[in-house]
């Protein structure tokens, strides 16, 4: 006969925030998660410019960023960059942020966009968890 009790699940959270260490020009740099109310702030900004596309669906939003202004797309991703990072324990300015090589701007874009869950590769790590 089986047993008709189910184990209870047992998940152990942290509220210890994720970083990914990193150097720019040879300065010690962080990347910090947000916290959820920053973080839900930012995606309501992002998901009012791209006209309500539903911004979890990476792919979605891909499509509607698009259609957005150059203009918008690069202040959205300023914008969480200096959230995000900071250099030698300060947040770069937007106007610092904007006079780096696009390789640059863009990695440290993706690793915001890492840390803080909003890629397909973090959603993958976070159902296999």
């Amino acid at each position: 006969m089986a047993d008709d009790k189910k184990k209870p699940r047992v998940t152990t959270f942290s509220t210890t925030y994720s970083k990914i260490d990193i150097t720019i020009d040879g300065k010690a740099a962080v990347i910090q998660e947000l916290s959820a109310d920053a973080l839900m702030s930012y995606m309501g900004k992002l998901q009012e410019s791209l006209k309500g596309a539903d911004v979890s669906d990476e792919k979605a939003a891909t499509a509607a960023a698009k259609s957005m202004k150059m203009e918008d797309l690069k202040a959205f991703q300023y914008d969480l960059i200096v959230q995000c990072l900071t250099v030698g324990g300060k947040a770069p300015a937007v106007e610092e942020v904007g006079k780096w090589p696009t390789a640059v701007t863009k990695g440290v874009y993706e690793l915001c966009q890492e840390v803080n869950g909003m890629t397909e590769g973090a959603n993958a790590d976070a159902k296999k968890e």
